[in-house]
């Protein structure tokens, strides 16, 4: 995937991972794991870009309809971290609404 080797996910007010173990502990909202939820197709609205310097900032609501849990709704933000020749997630963090 693209999370940096030293990143962090974040499923706000509940849990936090960090570095690589991350990625299979806990996916981000965009990549729902489908044990739980079986297939699912996600869309982003009210996305934000922003940048300075190494990092890009993305900030968007999300929903995903899922097989098994029905529509899965929420807010994400994502810091990206320049690594050599391209960006990698550094801080991925997400809080389910409904």
């Amino acid at each position: 995937m693209f999370y940096h080797p030293n990143g962090e996910l974040v499923h706000k007010d509940k849990e936090c991972t960090f570095g690589k173990k991350g990625e299979k502990i806990l996916p981000s909202p965009l990549t729902v794991p489908a044990e739980g939820t079986g297939k699912s197709v996600a869309t982003i609205s009210n996305a934000k870009y922003e940048g300075a310097g190494d990092y890009l900032i993305i900030t968007a609501d999300f929903s995903a309809d899922t097989e098994k849990a029905g529509i899965v709704k929420g807010r994400f933000l994502q810091i990206w971290k320049k690594e050599g020749d391209r960006h990698l997630v550094f801080h991925d963090e997400f809080k389910i609404t409904a």
